[in-house]
């Protein structure tokens, strides 16, 4: 079996999709202000609270992670690798 990846630079990621479980709407949020986007701990569509302020503060160190990973390209490249997975069959088409 063959596995098909891609791989992608962090300076590649511009945005991350978020989905509130309890009103299944998706926030997009570019990655630098993706800290602000649950920065009340509640869904921007339907104010359930979804998040605590341990949640915030790892949203905030991953969008630093990821544009000091992109400042870094001169000294080393880092690539992440995805598997990308087969689609599953869907029966209503």
């Amino acid at each position: 079996m063959t596995e098909e990846v891609t791989r992608i630079f962090p300076s590649e990621i511009g945005s991350v999709r978020l989905t509130c479980r309890d009103c299944g709407l998706t926030t997009e949020a570019k990655i630098e202000s993706l800290y602000k986007l649950f920065k009340n701990g509640v869904c921007p569509h339907c104010n359930v609270r979804v998040t605590d302020q341990e949640d915030i503060l790892a949203f905030t160190e991953f969008s630093k992670a990821l544009q000091k990973l992109s400042s870094t390209q001169d000294d080393f490249q880092t690539q992440f690798v995805l598997v990308v997975l087969p689609e599953k069959p869907n029966p209503t088409r």
